[in-house]
């Protein structure tokens, strides 16, 4: 019986403010590139494809127009746990 549900794609949004000036934008996965965004694409959605079934730390990396970087990191798991299988 499986434990998990794959979820192996990844849709991130950033949200970027009004009164800031992006200019670029790198998303990693484990520390290796796997997407980036610059001039009009900025506001589209990155979506992450093909991700192993493990756990995996992505990193987002937000360069400001006046050379700042702005980093946030958080941890996903591909396998996420089915509903209603909780056993006593």
């Amino acid at each position: 019986a499986r434990k998990c549900r794959p979820r192996r794609t990844l849709r991130l949004t950033t949200r970027i403010p009004a009164d800031v000036s992006v200019s670029a934008i790198r998303v990693f996965v484990n520390g290796r590139r796997a997407a980036s965004r610059a001039g009009r694409r900025l506001r589209e959605p990155i979506v992450l494809r093909g991700l192993p079934r493990r756990r995996y730390t992505v990193k987002v990396e937000i360069t400001l127009a006046d050379g700042r970087t702005v980093t946030a990191s958080r941890r996903y798991r591909t396998c996420a746990r089915l509903r209603g299988s909780r056993s006593p």
